[in-house]
């Protein structure tokens, strides 16, 4: 059975989705006329969440308030079947509103957004780290990555567990030597790797960040880029791309899928290069709208599927089109209609495919 432990801050996200008809009569501002209202936990929430649809069982170690919208966190986990460590937080649980119209953001309104201090370390929590296939550091710069007896743990951890760090800009250095893998956006890597805001776009950007801190934390890095895919560099080796056809969608959550997709598919064994192309994969079905798709699953895993399946009142199907199969998806390079095809790019690859579509007037 494959069992993950995700590490970090959850919050609960809330999406007002309606139209957009009219503007204020005070005020330059749209008036959304909210039709629904879609709660679901998010940060590390999310991600453990993602993991649990990729069929891996989650143990969630995180911190929320002794408040009404704490204890409905929990429970919106519970359901999912997550096994929630709860460290406790000082402050009120914080929460993120998105008002959203025709598919996109009009603004966004947090409460609670400063961060508060995490209670202590726990024996549930060492325990929740010591039995885990791998661990998944989702930190969201709330203070959880930060406590100092998480770090001495997964510094003991590291050897023998697949330990994935997604970071934060607001949170703690990554942990480095002894990372499985580190899971930076563009924006996150520019500022680990202490590049100019707003410099990095598309994967050559993220080919060369990758290239740049691999070496500086000593472990292997991906940088994701967006709808562009990702870039993986490994100490000593030249960085691949791995590419993905765009599609269009929600990306919220993207990331929180991707870091999940990857720490599942390391717990897993998978190739550290096959596992990031699954991710990438994922992310994408994700964007998509294909949330339900499983990929990879052992038998134990699969059996834990249907179990859930039955929990929540099943059935589950594929999204329209989708495979059925449970082989892992190791496609990353789009090469016609219909047809994935396995694609490790170099970084000189990437450059001059990218110099030739410019000169040919593409993207």
């Amino acid at each position: 059975m494959t069992r993950i432990t995700i590490v970090g801050d959850t919050f609960m996200d809330i999406d007002w989705l309606g139209s957009v008809g009219r503007v204020c009569a005070d005020a330059p501002a749209p008036v959304l006329d909210a039709a629904d209202e879609v709660r679901r936990p998010g940060g590390a929430g999310l991600a453990a969440q993602q993991a649990v649809r990729l069929g891996a069982r989650v143990t969630l170690v995180t911190a929320v308030g002794a408040d009404p919208l704490g204890s409905e966190l929990v429970a919106a986990l519970d359901a999912q079947g997550i096994d929630v460590v709860d460290l406790g937080l000082a402050g009120p649980t914080p929460s993120k509103l998105r008002l959203r119209a025709n598919g996109q953001s009009l603004a966004r309104v947090d409460r609670a957004g400063s961060p508060s201090s995490v209670g202590g370390w726990t024996d549930a929590a060492t325990a929740a780290l010591t039995g885990a296939s791998a661990v998944l550091v989702s930190d969201y710069g709330r203070g959880l990555a930060e406590v100092p007896a998480l770090a001495v743990l997964l510094q003991q951890l590291a050897p023998a567990v697949p330990v994935v760090w997604d970071p934060h800009p607001r949170g703690p250095r990554p942990l480095g030597v002894g990372l499985d893998l580190l899971t930076p956006n563009l924006s996150e890597a520019a500022a680990l790797a202490g590049a100019p805001a707003g410099s990095a776009g598309g994967l050559v950007d993220a080919l060369d960040l990758a290239a740049r801190l691999a070496p500086r934390f000593d472990c292997p890095v991906a940088v994701t880029a967006g709808a562009s895919g990702a870039a993986l560099a490994e100490p000593g080796q030249e960085p691949v791309a791995v590419p993905v056809e765009p599609v269009t969608g929600d990306p919220c959550g993207a990331g929180d899928r991707f870091a999940a997709a990857v720490t599942v598919a390391r717990a897993r064994r998978l190739d550290r290069r096959d596992a990031v192309r699954q991710a990438v994969e994922s992310a994408r079905r994700f964007i998509a709208g294909g949330d339900g798709e499983v990929v990879g699953l052992d038998s134990a895993d699969a059996l834990a599927l249907v179990a859930r399946v039955r929990r929540e009142g099943g059935p589950w199907s594929p999204r329209a089109g989708a495979s059925t199969s449970c082989t892992p998806v190791t496609s990353s390079c789009w090469t016609g209609r219909d047809s994935w095809a396995t694609a490790s790019w170099s970084a000189s690859t990437v450059t001059s495919r990218c110099a030739a579509a410019r000169a040919g007037g593409g993207r």
